[in-house]
C-alpha cells in the first residue's frame, strides 16, 4: 500500500529525499546523501520509473495537511477491496469528496501512480480543488 500525495507538494522548499529508504534520519551521514530535486528526478529516471517506489525516499520538514492526500494505491484488487471494506465498516465512505473506490486504486507501476496523483480523471481533480480551497 502507498498513499499518494499531490504533486505541487514539490513546489515547496522544506522538503527532502535520500536515493534509498532512511527511515527519515536526519544524520548527517545520512543528510550527505539526500538529493535535491533534480538530484531526486535524475535518480528516479536512472532506476526506472516503474520501480522507483522502493529507490527513494521524501520527508518534509513542517509536515503535510491530510487534504494533500491524492489518494491511496494497492497492487490488486483484493488488498483494494479489504481497505474500503475495513473504512467503511469505521463509517468512512468518502475523502474529501471522493467515494472510497475512486481514493482507492490499484496500481502497479509508477505510470499508474503518477496517473492518479495528477487526478488524471477530471472529476477527481475538481474534487481535490475543491476540498482544498
Amino acid at each position: 500500500m502507498a498513499v499518494l500525495l499531490r504533486p505541487s507538494l514539490l513546489d515547496r522548499t522544506d522538503w527532502y529525499a535520500y536515493p534509498n529508504d532512511s527511515y527519515g534520519s536526519t544524520t548527517p551521514e545520512d543528510i550527505a546523501t539526500s538529493l535535491p530535486p533534480a538530484g531526486l528526478f535524475r535518480h528516479i529516471n536512472e532506476c526506472g520509473l516503474d520501480n522507483v517506489e522502493q529507490y527513494n525516499e521524501s520527508m518534509f520538514a513542517t509536515g503535510i495537511s491530510p487534504n494533500e492526500i491524492a489518494g491511496i494505491v494497492v497492487s490488486d484488487e483484493e488488498s483494494q477491496r479489504r481497505i474500503i471494506t475495513r473504512l467503511k465498516a469505521s463509517g468512512v465512505t468518502v475523502v474529501y469528496g471522493i467515494e472510497l473506490e475512486d481514493f482507492v486504486q490499484v496500481a502497479t507501476t509508477y505510470t499508474q501512480m503518477n496517473a492518479i496523483s495528477h487526478g488524471i480523471n477530471g472529476v477527481r481533480q475538481q474534487k481535490l480543488v475543491d476540498t482544498a480551497a
